[in-house]
């Protein structure tokens, strides 16, 4: 997945939702930082509109891999994926960073990051775990964490496109498990980012400026 790359003289596209499987794998991906001693259960399988065949994260790490091995050893290869996992490293990093410099940083938790059509197009996954995901106050507070994210994502160069999946957790009204749901997907390309004035905007503007916007319905109990 780290691979994916389009081609040179190829011109960028516009924002496109993203493979409903990229989206469901976040939901898979173990906490950052957590030890493998914690007692912190895993994050369950998660609902997008119904049931989604999973892919496992391991043959997404794997395929970085495989392709080296194909490649027959050239060193251009080689480069190029050691360049998609630094910036896989970075991504973790600047939205950690602008999660904890938020305010009230400690209620939220980043994920992992997958890629859509290209390593230009990250879609980051976030767990809202301590905010009230149904009430207005609790969105505006998810959509404060975003500007911060999506101001210092744009930051670097490399993001043309960039989605941030927030996961909140639900109750299963038929097996009583906990799983995970889409609460709110934000969309941007960077030409929209470019042309913000992040200093004027707040919180509740996000919606209007993104280039997708889309929150999970108050009397739904699936998701997006």
């Amino acid at each position: 997945m780290l691979e994916k790359r389009p081609d040179p003289d190829e011109e960028y596209r516009e924002w496109e939702y993203p493979d409903p499987e990229d989206v469901a794998d976040l939901a898979n991906l173990p906490f950052e930082d957590e030890p493998q001693s914690s007692g912190r259960p895993r994050i369950p399988i998660m609902k997008i509109g119904g049931a989604f065949m999973l892919l496992a994260f391991v043959g997404s790490l794997l395929l970085p891999l495989l392709g080296l091995l194909n490649s027959g050893g050239e060193q251009s290869g080689t480069d190029t994926a050691l360049e998609d996992q630094v910036y896989q490293q970075w991504i973790g990093s600047s939205v950690s960073a602008a999660l904890n410099g938020y305010e009230g940083g400690d209620q939220v938790q980043y994920l992992g990051v997958q890629f859509g059509d290209s390593v230009q197009d990250p879609i980051v996954g976030i767990l809202s775990e301590d905010v009230d995901t149904r009430s207005g106050s609790g969105i505006v507070t998810l959509q404060g964490y975003s500007l911060a994210v999506l101001q210092d994502m744009f930051s670097d160069e490399r993001a043309q496109s960039v989605t941030l999946v927030w996961l909140g957790s639900t109750i299963d009204s038929i097996g009583g498990k906990s799983t995970q749901e889409v609460v709110v997907m934000i969309g941007m390309l960077r030409q929209t980012a470019e042309g913000i004035d992040w200093a004027s905007i707040g919180p509740a503007d996000l919606r209007y400026v993104a280039d997708f916007y889309q929150e999970r319905s108050p009397t739904s109990e699936g998701s997006l």
